[in-house]
């Protein structure tokens, strides 16, 4: 059998590419607004994590018009596993989005519609309903309407910091709250800053989980821990040109952003990560 990493992507010129250059992006996005909105939304999240809509629009139209397609999290890890074959040609993408808010019910998902994209929606669960995040009514649409709604955690809670326990509550009952009010499966979690308890494997596959998404700036591929699956963060003042060599596969993308990385990892590993993520949201004002 041909493995993943040996028909995953086709070169410009026609031929394989070799294992250790395949990549399959996992795009990160958060919220998607009109201008005028993000001077608000900036006080719960990032301003570089908020997405004109007319720039998300025109992103979403390239991947269509250069024959990109998006899959869910579930075909990706069937690809890895040699269960779903890639179609000839095929240039898959993963496009989720972190939080819940709910600019991805009104401009998102109507775009996504139009387009016949599927997309992963990471929500935060005892957000839901509160100012600037959707409702559960909302995201029941989405679901009957192919969009995937995943677990973001209860609190938005720093899992590397929780006791066990804690990562029980956030793991068992943002699921089983999900499913409960929108009737489909629960297999997929986002870690919140891709913080990672050293039991987040077990407990989150004790639960039922298939996978989770770090923050991690790399590309998926054939050895990629479902549990530790790496994203793209498309961030908003990136221009067309950033996004097509993030959706590209870029080796120069990454590391553009490797040292960015090493600086991020030795703050946190200095100060603490509870300590850092106070800086971090005092620096942004969120």
């Amino acid at each position: 059998m041909t493995s993943f990493t040996e028909k995953f992507f086709v070169s410009q010129a026609g031929a394989t590419k070799s294992p250790a250059a395949l990549r399959l992006p996992i795009l990160m996005y958060h919220e998607v607004a009109k201008p005028e909105r993000v001077g608000q939304i900036a006080q719960k999240t990032q301003r570089s994590f908020i997405m004109a809509v007319q720039q998300f629009e025109t992103q979403m139209h390239w991947l269509v018009d250069h024959g990109f397609s998006a899959i869910s999290l579930t075909e990706l890890l069937q690809i890895q596993s040699g269960t779903r074959p890639l179609r000839p040609a095929e240039k898959p993408v993963v496009i989720t989005f972190d939080d819940g808010f709910v600019g991805n019910y009104f401009h998102a998902f109507p775009i996504l519609r139009r387009l016949d994209l599927t997309a992963t929606i990471f929500i935060i669960v005892n957000r839901i309903g509160e100012p600037f995040y959707m409702t559960w009514q909302q995201m029941e649409e989405m679901a009957g309407n192919g969009i995937d709604i995943q677990s973001h955690t209860m609190t938005h809670a720093l899992l590397g910091q929780a006791t066990r326990g804690q990562l029980i509550y956030e793991l068992r009952e943002s699921k089983r709250e999900i499913e409960n009010k929108i009737g489909k499966p629960v297999h997929f979690i986002s870690m919140p800053h891709g913080s990672c308890h050293k039991d987040f494997k077990k407990v989150a596959a004790d639960y039922g989980y298939l996978g989770g998404c770090t923050s991690e700036i790399a590309y998926a591929g054939a050895h990629s821990s479902p549990f530790a699956l790496p994203r793209i963060s498309v961030n908003s003042q990136y221009n067309l040109a950033t996004f097509r060599s993030i959706v590209q596969s870029s080796p120069e993308f990454v590391n553009r952003n490797a040292a960015a990385r090493k600086v991020k990892r030795l703050i946190k590993n200095l100060v603490g990560e509870k300590n850092y993520n106070r800086a971090y949201h005092l620096i942004y004002g969120v």
